[in-house]
């Protein structure tokens, strides 16, 4: 055993005793394979943080340090997609657990809507063998996969209320208890969670549990827009740049002519910083040249000088008996979805915003 020896079998040998010690084997081996790869892919994200230099911005980070030096077991980021929510949360991860930078503790992130319920509860909590059909070893889940370190609950907004419950209970006891079993299995590890919906909102529909709301809004940190941070696009934008530069063997340093900043900032960006990061990409490898211009950033984002001409100062004017503007909103996102015929990449085209922020309004307004 001090040579290396994953166990031992004395003499004379039992079969199912044989089989069940080789499975664990087996099953260790895995797991630190997986452990491994987790590790490798949160190195590499390490070297992203929430940059910024918007009021905004730093008092997040200041906020994020605090709560990372405090150890916290939970913590709820808020904001829209794109604006950086789980960039935040791997950033405090780093605080809590990886104060030497040797990226030694597991990062697992879980998307709350890309599996079905009963598969993202095995996944969360794991299962015995022999629980259901193809449950034919003992598997971890990602609550004892993460022990030491971080799980990641993104977009925890979208969890079936069944599942909140059983994860409630995990939040509040600090153990789990794999499916079909009977064993409660302690686990020490911090639960990062990101939403984008109105959680207040859900709670309202009876989406929503009350009680794990409170449990996870205890410590809160909410990342307005981009276009409520402006001075936070340049910054972003040239750190985009000299990674994807880096990323693709192009030269560097790139420099952004005023002309294309100017452009940059004063854009909405519905997309936030993924969708920035997105149309930076895309000059690095399509563009030549070490300078950003105006013509190389996306045509939906130029726009006219309201001073040529006799243009009119506003595009749509404005009633006097004033308007709902969340009306409005939804009437036009049902036009562009009836002209796209329901392809929502294409409606989204349509009204000049990323597939992402069309897919939030649609389900804000029920259009689903």
């Amino acid at each position: 055993m001090k040579l290396g020896a994953a166990d031992y079998l004395t003499k004379p040998f039992n079969l199912d005793e044989v089989v069940l010690v080789i499975g664990k084997v087996i099953e260790n081996e895995r797991m630190k394979r997986e452990l491994r790869c987790l590790r490798m892919v949160s190195s590499d994200l390490f070297e992203v943080e929430f940059l910024g230099e918007s009021d905004a911005a730093r008092a997040i980070r200041a906020k994020a340090e605090k709560i990372a030096n405090a150890h916290v077991s939970t913590v709820l980021f808020t904001g829209e997609s794109g604006t950086g929510k789980e960039v935040l949360a791997r950033h405090i991860h780093r605080g809590m657990h990886d104060e030497d930078g040797s990226g030694g503790s597991p990062f697992v992130p879980i998307n709350c809507t890309a599996l079905p319920e009963a598969l993202l509860e095995s996944e969360l909590f794991g299962y015995e063998k022999g629980s259901f059909t193809d449950a034919k070893a003992d598997k971890k889940g990602v609550f004892e996969l993460a022990a030491g370190g971080s799980i990641l609950l993104d977009e925890i907004g979208d969890m079936k209320p069944n599942l909140q419950a059983k994860l409630l209970r995990v939040l509040e006891g600090r153990a789990v208890r794999r499916i079909g079993g009977n064993e409660e299995i302690p686990v020490e590890v911090t639960v990062l969670a990101t939403t984008n919906r109105d959680l207040s909102d859900a709670i309202g529909k009876g989406e929503f549990r009350t009680d794990l709301f409170f449990r996870l809004n205890a410590f809160s940190l909410h990342i307005p827009p981009l276009r409520e941070r402006k001075e936070d696009i340049p910054v972003l934008a040239r750190h985009f740049l000299s990674s994807f530069s880096r990323k693709y063997n192009k030269p560097e340093p790139r420099e952004i002519t005023p002309e294309a900043e100017k452009i940059l900032v004063s854009y909405g960006w519905p997309g936030n910083a993924r969708e920035l990061k997105n149309v930076i990409e895309r000059i690095v490898v399509l563009e030549s040249g070490e300078t950003v211009l105006p013509e190389h950033l996306p045509k939906e984002m130029h726009r006219k000088d309201e001073a040529e001409g006799d243009a009119p100062r506003y595009r749509f004017l404005l009633p006097e008996a004033g308007i709902c503007l969340e009306e409005v909103e939804k009437d036009l996102i049902l036009q562009a979805l009836d002209k796209a015929r329901n392809n929502k990449t294409l409606a989204a085209k349509l009204l000049n915003v990323s597939y992402d922020s069309l897919r939030y309004q649609i389900k804000k307004f029920g259009l689903e």
